[in-house]
């Protein structure tokens, strides 16, 4: 809903004049609004500043010494694409994801993964409304320290 009234609030206060025509796939767009939404999607789509924060904030040395050769140049690939402000593609951020858990997963070791991912899960339920029942101070302290473990702080 917020992207909606954002999309809307954009519409109303964007010069239509500036980007009158646009070409986007090989298609010229004349119409003026089409232009500018497409100005907007491409825009937002490019600034994704949450992935390079999340790639910074958790692969450090430390993380990526438990990746393969292969997965490392991988990594590095991915790392060059967002610094240079390109979108990674879905089946992009699946690997990073992948790599991610995989990680974590070494890490923790098996058991204490599972757990991490429980209260994870639980954490998310609750974010989005779908649990009534609150993490308890022991389940946040928990997840507290396994992230910081994770993060090698």
């Amino acid at each position: 809903m917020k992207k909606k009234i954002l999309l809307v609030i954009l519409i109303a206060s964007l010069n239509f004049q500036q980007y009158s025509t646009l070409t986007f796939n090989s298609t010229t767009l004349n119409n003026p609004i089409e232009a500018n939404l497409i100005y907007y999607i491409n825009k937002t789509n490019i600034e994704r500043p949450h992935d390079k924060e999340k790639i910074e904030s958790f692969w450090n040395s430390e993380n990526e010494s438990f990746l393969s050769p292969e997965e490392k140049e991988k990594l590095n690939v991915l790392k060059r694409k967002v610094e240079s402000g390109e979108n990674l593609t879905v089946e992009e951020r699946q690997i990073l994801s992948e790599f991610r858990s995989d990680t974590i997963r070494k890490k923790l070791g098996d058991a204490r993964f599972e757990r991490y991912k429980k209260l994870i899960e639980k954490r998310e339920k609750q974010t989005k409304g779908q649990l009534e029942i609150e993490l308890s101070k022991e389940e946040k302290t928990e997840i507290y320290n396994f992230e910081k473990e994770i993060k090698g702080k």
